[in-house]
């Protein structure tokens, strides 16, 4: 019962996971509480979300290049996303973001296209 009214942040704490593990302790969260079922989506409800995740990265890409690359090469993707306000579910779309803005740099915190990706089925994202 207290496992299906823990925060996230709190289940990873009494776990000891870092935070790279919050979506898999969330995934298991909701199975165990019965949040989700296990249901097939169809390709129109595939072809959405994709379409609904390009989006936000198109406007997650257009508002980081107003800050400069200075700043959002150098900032952390929690500082990023905080900045942004969005989600913290949205962390590898605004880190696939920061790759983008600061292809030569070290960014602090990064993450491939493929695993932006990666739930949304998606190979490739071309920004306009």
């Amino acid at each position: 019962d207290k496992l299906c009214t823990t925060k996230l942040q709190d289940l990873l704490d009494i776990l000891g996971f870092p935070d790279a593990l919050d979506g898999a302790v969330e995934m298991a969260q909701n199975a165990i509480c019965g949040f989700f079922s296990v249901e097939k989506r169809s390709a129109k409800v595939d072809f959405l979300l994709e379409s609904s995740f390009i989006e936000t990265v198109k406007r997650i890409y257009n508002q980081l290049k107003e800050y400069g690359s200075d700043f959002v090469c150098g900032a952390k993707i929690q500082e990023l996303l905080d900045l942004l306000g969005v989600d913290d579910r949205l962390d590898s779309a605004v880190a696939y973001v920061q790759k983008l803005l600061c292809p030569e740099e070290d960014a602090l915190e990064s993450s491939s296209s493929a695993s932006a990706l990666q739930a949304y089925g998606s190979s490739e994202l071309m920004i306009d």
